[in-house]
């Protein structure tokens, strides 16, 4: 075998069956064999385990699955499923069936599916399967066993609250209404320290404003400090190239200890003095700048100590509003307030209760729903038609042209009944006329498909056997009508 996207393969298996040999020429067949794999005859997905996934890697499919039933139920594409629009022998192409199906009802859904993949290129594996009655009452046992023991721990938690046989709903209210009075008595109690509270709150903001601009201020200092380092540092260096500068143009008059040239006493004088007064210059800015430092130094240390001051007087302040909302806060207001609490947490135990009731009372109904879940039939699921008219509307092209180049008598139009799987030439089924006719029409239908499949870039295996069209047109002349056009017929097929 050649293929386009396999090297060539020489296939191998014994008269007595069993497994296949696949011998692959990656360099030529002149050459050694480059791989050798052992394929079984059963298909099996694996391209490298079966010859019928092999044979469909070859022509450029890989794992499609074709629905093989109502419910959705898919099945891997094998090579033999092709094989049937492919290789046809002499019983077959006569016979009024459709070209399509096998007249096997338990294969009619993935045949005509094959058949649908071949014409529009795409398989059903985005197809969800519709769950048998049997899968469907193993789930719901599953699920019934899981909501039954989340039940039993629901039903526990619920008893161990100790509500008794408390109406949980009345109970509510009441504790609402207990918890909004106890509420009005402690926010009357606490009217008196409202005061005290906006007044610890304008102090902490303003005490909060102060550190910060603390920090800001001693971050600013340091920098400034340090800034002062830095110019007492380079004041330092110009004095000491000044004086270096003034010692070096005293040396006497001599060479170069590197390069051996003479000084020149002169320019190097020159140079020198205009040297010393850029240094001296450049310091007495710094001096400037040293003064100017010194000053905001001067004025960032006085703030510092108004802040200090002024947080150690908030702190003071803060610490005497405190002593007075403790020495306001009456014995009163606690006991008011340790019966709100108490009450709130009443109420959660009721809510709790509550939503634990509700939870309750949801998984006996869904209990209740299973169990006549159980008693109805799983639903049956639509699924639309793929081999419709208007997509096989240029399939039925083709065929029109195969079967007028053939001169097929009273053509007419083409057409495809998506119901029956067959073709309508001129208005009647193809499998009201007669065996000569039949193979005619039932090879134009299988190369037409090859075709089209060419035409669209699809995948096909790429050749048709035919056994045989002209057949049924032998033996002796007769009335009937597929015999006297066998001549005409017989000869624009063989052209």
């Amino acid at each position: 075998l050649e293929s386009s996207v396999n090297p060539p393969v020489t296939l191998r298996r014994g008269f007595s069956g069993g497994e296949l040999t696949a011998t692959e020429y990656a360099n030529g067949r002149n050459d050694a064999p480059t791989a050798s794999k052992v394929l079984a005859a059963v298909h099996n997905p694996d391209p490298d385990r079966s010859l019928s996934a092999y044979l469909l890697r070859a022509i450029g499919l890989e794992h499609p699955e074709i629905r093989k039933n109502a419910r959705g139920e898919k099945q891997s594409l094998s090579f033999r499923n092709l094989s049937r629009l492919t290789l046809i022998d002499e019983e077959r192409i006569i016979q009024q069936a459709s070209p399509v199906l096998t007249c096997q009802y338990t294969t009619k859904t993935a045949e005509e599916g094959v058949f649908a993949f071949l014409l529009t290129g795409t398989d059903d594996s985005s197809i969800v399967s519709v769950e048998t009655k049997q899968d469907r009452d193993a789930r719901l046992t599953v699920q019934e066993e899981i909501i039954a023991v989340l039940l039993q721990e629901k039903q526990g938690e619920f008893a161990s609250l100790l509500l008794g046989e408390v109406h949980l709903p009345h109970e509510a209210e009441r504790l609402d209404l207990a918890i909004e009075q106890a509420t009005q008595s402690v926010v009357a109690s606490q009217a008196d320290i409202e005061t005290f509270e906006r007044q610890r709150e304008e102090m902490i903001s303003l005490r909060t404003h102060r550190q910060s601009r603390l920090t800001f201020v001693e971050e600013q200092v340091g920098r400034l400090r340090l800034l002062q380092e830095y110019y007492g540092t380079d004041h330092a260096r110009l004095e000491t190239l000044v004086q270096a500068s003034r010692t070096f143009h005293t040396l006497p008059e001599g060479s170069c200890p590197f390069c051996n040239r003479p000084y020149d006493g002169t320019a190097v004088a020159a140079g020198h003095e205009e040297f010393e007064s850029a240094c001296s210059s450049e310091m007495s800015k710094i001096e400037a700048l040293r003064e100017e430092l010194s000053l905001a130094i001067a004025d960032f240390d006085a703030e510092l100590a108004q802040l200090h001051g002024e947080l150690a007087r908030l702190n003071s302040q803060l610490s005497d509003l405190e002593r007075q909302l403790e020495r306001v806060l009456a014995p009163s207001v606690k006991t008011v307030q340790s019966t709100l609490d108490t009450l709130v947490k009443s109420r959660s135990t009721v809510a709790q209760g509550l939503t634990l009731q509700s939870t309750i009372d949801g998984l006996q109904r869904r209990l209740t729903q299973i169990a006549a879940l159980r008693q109805t039939k799983p639903g049956r699921r639509a699924f639309e038609r793929r081999t419709t008219t208007s997509a096989t509307t240029e399939f039925c092209r083709i065929v029109e042209e195969l079967l007028q180049a053939w001169k097929y008598p009273n053509l007419g139009r083409v057409t495809f009944d998506p119901q029956k799987g067959d073709l309508v030439i001129g208005g009647q089924d193809r499998a009201n006329k007669g065996k000569g006719h039949r193979a005619i029409t039932y090879a134009a239908f299988t190369i037409g498909l090859m075709k089209y499949c060419r035409a669209q870039g699809l995948p096909h295996p790429g050749f048709v056997v035919l056994d045989t069209p002209l057949n049924p047109f032998k033996g002796p002349a007769t009335s009937a009508q597929d015999e006297h056009l066998a001549d005409e017929v017989s000869r624009a097929v063989c052209r």
